[in-house]
């Protein structure tokens, strides 16, 4: 199985000032980046008539797929689609010059400096160059980027295999004593626990988790990137929708009961008594606060 993107990254980006035109083939150079035009020629390209290479062949219909659009033959300049048929997340990287990212379909969340942002279609994203940035693409995403040079990728802590881009499924079977109960993240008010059933909230794929609540617990209005199912283990869990804090508006789930939020709801919640919910999701998660001054990480 080949380890990394990276083998075709390179091979499709191996341009160099001295080296041949760009519209000569080089040895090992991939058919569909062969033809690139002059810098001065004028060129048109329909969708359909992309020439997509899959990134990582083993993969089949699950490996994400490049298209080289064009490449300027004095600077290296690159514009170029990927779409991502399924889930993945791209492991801590740089590039050696600017980047930028249009979303044209799906979500994609990128984390540089300790701050994530999750974008939707028609949204706009730069990398400056060496900058050390993640990212986390849905299935059935697409994005438009442009670099100011020639692109390559600049793993962190090494190139990444396929099952660290894609997730690896494993059977899990776990009965209440093997649950592993620790302090919820800080986007939560305190008091909250957590334990991890199957997956992991900052990782492109799915995740379950169940959440232990504290009675007279309360989350202020917030929305998150992608739906949220949550079941009542126990207890009782009083979920409303709006920008403010208003109980009157809510609905109780009791044991047993179900509620969805779907991506991007505002929506608040609150208990009365020690409740334990299972949240069922797909990451990258995150907990977006309507009112910033409601955030319990700042």
């Amino acid at each position: 199985m080949v380890p990394m993107v990276l083998t075709v990254i390179l091979a499709l980006c191996s341009f160099t000032a001295e080296g041949p035109a760009a519209d000569q083939p080089r040895p090992g150079q991939p058919e569909a980046s062969r033809a690139v035009p002059h810098a001065a020629e004028a060129m048109n390209i329909n969708i359909r008539d992309v020439k997509w290479q899959r990134m990582l062949p083993e993969l089949a219909e699950r490996s994400p797929e490049i298209a080289i659009l064009r490449v300027d033959p004095k600077t290296q300049a690159t514009q170029l689609l990927i779409r991502t048929p399924a889930a993945i997340h791209i492991p801590m990287h740089w590039h050696s010059a600017n980047e930028t990212h249009t979303l044209l379909a799906g979500t994609a969340t990128f984390e540089c400096g300790g701050k994530r942002a999750t974008l939707g279609p028609g949204s706009f994203n730069y990398m400056p160059a060496k900058e050390h940035h993640q990212a986390w693409s849905s299935a059935g995403g697409m994005v438009f980027i442009t670099v100011d040079g020639a692109w390559d990728v600049n793993w962190v802590n090494g190139p990444p295999t396929a099952s660290d881009l894609l997730g690896k499924a494993e059977h899990v079977v776990l009965g209440p004593a093997d649950l592993k109960w620790q302090p919820a993240p800080p986007a939560l008010p305190p008091g909250a626990q957590v334990a991890m059933l199957e997956g992991d909230p900052t990782a492109a794929g799915p995740f379950t988790m169940r959440v232990k609540i504290p009675a007279n617990y309360q989350v202020p209005p917030h929305w998150h990137p992608a739906d949220e199912h949550v079941t009542v283990i126990s207890g009782s869990f009083h979920v409303a929708m709006g920008d403010h804090f208003d109980k009157s508006n809510g609905k109780e789930a009791p044991a047993g009961g179900f509620a969805l939020m779907p991506a991007g709801t505002h929506h608040f919640a609150w208990t009365t008594e020690e409740t334990v919910i299972q949240v069922h999701a797909t990451g990258p998660w995150a907990i977006n606060y309507v009112n910033p001054a409601d955030d319990p990480r700042k």
